[in-house]
C-alpha cells in the first residue's frame, strides 16, 4: 500500500495543480471564477490566452455563416480553432501568400466566400467583388458580392 501511495501521489498532486491552478485551462478554484469558465460563451473560453484577438473571433462568428468558407493569410500565431464555428462546419482556407488576396480566379476556384485580413501589414487589396463588411482594430472582413 505504501508503494501504491508513493507512485500515485505525484500524479494526484500534479492533477490537482493543473485543474485548480492553471490559468490557461480554468476549470476549478480561483481561476475558474475569475475567468467565468462555467458562465462565459464558447469564444470567450477558447480565447482565454488570446484576449486581444477576441473581437475578431466574435466578428467572424457574427458575420460569417457556419457553412461558408473563410480565406485568411496570417503570418503570425492565430488560434484558428474558433474560426471553424460552433459545429466545426465553417471551411477555412489558409492562403499561402498575401498575393492570393488579389487573385480572383484562385479565390473563386477555392470557393472562398469571405476573406479575413489583418490590417497590421500592407497586403494587396482583394478584387472589387469582395466587399468590406466589417472592420475593427487590426482586422477587416470581406464578403464575396459578385457584380450584377
Amino acid at each position: 500500500m505504501q508503494r501504491f501511495i508513493e507512485l500515485r501521489a505525484p500524479g494526484w498532486t500534479y492533477g490537482q495543480l493543473m485543474t485548480g491552478l492553471n490559468p490557461s485551462k480554468p476549470t476549478l478554484g480561483k481561476w475558474a471564477d475569475d475567468f467565468g469558465a462555467w458562465t462565459e460563451d464558447r469564444i470567450f473560453i477558447q480565447t482565454i490566452q488570446l484576449k486581444n484577438d477576441r473581437p475578431m473571433y466574435y466578428q467572424v462568428e457574427k458575420n460569417v455563416p457556419e457553412d461558408a468558407s473563410l480565406g485568411y493569410y496570417i503570418p503570425f500565431f492565430i488560434l484558428d480553432y474558433p474560426l471553424f464555428g460552433e459545429h466545426l462546419t465553417r471551411r477555412l482556407v489558409p492562403l499561402a501568400s498575401p498575393e492570393q488576396y488579389a487573385d480572383l480566379k484562385w479565390l473563386r476556384e477555392q470557393r472562398i466566400d469571405y476573406l479575413l485580413m489583418s490590417k497590421d501589414k500592407e497586403y494587396p487589396l482583394p478584387p472589387a467583388e469582395y466587399q468590406v463588411i466589417s472592420k475593427w482594430p487590426g482586422w477587416k472582413l470581406y464578403a464575396y458580392r459578385p457584380a450584377q
